[in-house]
């Protein structure tokens, strides 16, 4: 596995991340999250030669072991809820793409 340290940067409010050959997909998959209103996930911005140009989303990451304010049932509850949103607002995703139009590879 190649290593992506690095070639994945923060400038300003944009996270800055090579391309890939899923990267249409994701981007079409963004995009119907954004117009159905889950605005927990990054927007697709633009691509800008070899990379992508996606919205930087604030929060806080952990890693194991989870301690503190992550490990507590608050926190399961609300990641739970969270997810159940994304999986509604991606219902039919697939519904309104065809196979060949998300599964073009560059």
């Amino acid at each position: 596995m190649a290593c992506r340290e690095g070639v994945i940067y923060r400038e300003k409010n944009n996270v800055i991340r090579p391309v890939n050959v899923w990267s249409p997909t994701i981007h079409k998959l963004l995009n119907h999250l954004a117009n159905n209103h889950f605005d927990e996930a990054p927007r697709f911005i633009k691509t800008n030669g070899s990379n992508e140009v996606l919205s930087f989303i604030e929060g806080d990451t952990y890693n194991y072991p989870l301690t503190g304010a992550i490990a507590i049932q608050e926190a399961l509850i609300s990641a739970a809820k969270l997810l159940r949103r994304f999986h509604d607002s991606r219902a039919n995703f697939l519904s309104t793409h065809s196979n060949a139009e998300l599964y073009q590879l560059q």
